[in-house]
């Protein structure tokens, strides 16, 4: 499982990004979820940027089939 800590850690990552600077993280689906507190699907690639308040925003989804 991901702990708080962990998560924590995540999005400040995420919010330590600088704006128009892209970068590839690779991780499991159970923690995209708990990072931007909803469902993503196996397989599923995330497009997030932080919002003005440091929380990761999903801004596109994609699904690359099998």
């Amino acid at each position: 499982t991901t702990n708080a800590d962990s998560l924590d850690a995540l999005r400040q990552a995420v919010a330590a990004v600088p704006r128009g600077r892209f970068e590839a993280w690779v991780t499991h689906q159970f923690v995209l979820s708990k990072l931007v507190g909803g469902g993503s699907s196996s397989g599923e690639g995330l497009v997030l940027r932080a919002d003005a308040a440091g929380a990761p925003q999903v801004l596109a989804r994609m699904l690359i089939p099998a």
